[in-house]
């Protein structure tokens, strides 16, 4: 008898983009420490999709990912901007509904 090995996935969605993103900051201590967290958290959570994606390569697990495109503009004005969220879960839903493709690798490793 055979035995049967399960095709087995991963599926990630990461609210946050992934791409570098340019923003200018005070000259101040409290903007720039700031700054410096939110790019730590930033980096911290592609970190982790690159770690995942070695996990999975090694127990030959199917590797899904998405993310926040480059291209979508942040127009959030506060932490949680109701506009600026009801904007995302739009491109969210449209991406889903148009079928757009899992990317099988994390961000720059194939492209962004």
């Amino acid at each position: 008898m055979h035995d049967l090995m399960p095709i087995r996935r991963l599926y990630i969605i990461r609210n946050g983009r992934v791409a570098p993103e340019f923003k200018a900051v005070k000259a101040s201590t409290l903007a720039i420490a700031g700054r410096s967290i939110s790019t730590l958290i930033k980096t911290q959570g592609i970190g982790d999709l690159y770690q995942m994606y070695e996990l999975a390569q090694r127990n030959r697990v199917d590797y899904n990912v998405a993310y926040i495109p480059g291209d979508f503009p942040d127009t959030s004005t506060e932490a949680f901007d109701p506009k600026y969220m009801s904007q995302l879960f739009d491109l969210g839903f449209r991406l889903g509904k148009s079928g757009t493709e899992w990317k099988k690798t994390p961000p720059r490793l194939g492209h962004l």
